[in-house]
């Protein structure tokens, strides 16, 4: 045991917002949605020097369409950023795309 005060005072917050709606007799399938998290953490200088953090942000879509009983096509596509709470970008923006078919 060292004997120092340790000072943790951490915050977490984050929405997320999801919708889907179905089309031709429920062969097809539109999900959307979009997220946002924002996270800081302050030791009061124990043991980071400044307080760190991130906000993270997201945009979802995906389309779903029913051949057949057994057999899907499917495409979707993700964005995601990430900033420090300082300013700086944690990653670049990144688009994450899918094609499928199942």
């Amino acid at each position: 045991m060292s004997g120092v005060n340790l000072v943790l005072d951490e915050s977490n917050q984050a929405v997320e917002i999801q919708g889907n709606l179905e089309f031709a007799q429920s062969k097809g399938r539109v999900v959307g949605g979009a997220s946002y998290k924002e996270e800081e953490i302050d030791t009061e200088g124990t043991l980071t020097a400044r307080v760190v953090g991130a906000e993270r942000q997201a945009v979802y879509g995906q389309v779903e369409y029913a051949f057949g009983p057994k057999f899907k096509a499917v495409a979707a596509a993700r964005w995601d950023a990430a900033e420090d709470i300082q300013g700086g970008d944690l990653h670049d923006d990144e688009i994450s795309p899918k094609l499928a078919l199942v």
